[in-house]
């Protein structure tokens, strides 16, 4: 609680994660990279107004840091302008489709040869520890199922732990 955390993504999965968010959360950003959203009409409404959910319209993640207590916040490019800004966030959620938007974080977390990021078996937890991810980033062959079942479940069941705890 009282945390802000911000979700990447334009689609019906990413308005869903923003909105269940904001249970835990005291803000929730929204970071996408055009300026409307490819989710259903209803789920757009269902996110736009949520007064604790924002929108950074033509954004994109350059970079994600930290320290050894976790995130602190990522680097924002405006791709119309080309400016860079700090988003102070202390969760980052991925739910950005079939091409993972993950090279920012090469080097930070293992990551296959696809570009999506290795997690344990079973689990939602990264090569990292403490920083875990659910939906599409997971697998290159099972980002379609994880999507819309367990990997989702995984990552939103892990999620509220973890913002509790930290």
């Amino acid at each position: 609680r009282k945390k802000h955390v911000a979700v990447i993504g334009g689609g019906d999965t990413a308005m869903e994660e923003a909105t269940f968010l904001t249970r835990y959360a005291e803000h929730v950003t929204i970071i996408h990279r055009f300026d409307f959203l490819e989710a259903s009409k209803i789920m757009q409404k269902k996110a736009l107004s949520n007064k604790k959910i924002s929108v950074l319209w033509m954004h994109e993640v350059a970079e994600a840091y930290g320290s050894e207590a976790g995130l602190e916040g990522v680097k924002v490019v405006n791709k119309s302008t080309g400016e860079v800004s700090d988003l102070a966030i202390s969760a980052l959620f991925f739910a950005i489709g079939h091409s993972p938007a993950t090279k920012f974080l090469d080097g930070q977390l293992e990551l296959d040869d696809f570009g999506y990021i290795k997690c344990l078996p079973g689990s939602s937890e990264t090569s990292v520890p403490g920083k875990n991810l659910m939906n599409n980033v997971v697998s290159h062959f099972l980002c379609c199922a994880c999507a819309s079942s367990s990997c989702h479940d995984v990552g939103a069941c892990d999620a509220p732990t973890f913002m509790a705890c930290s």
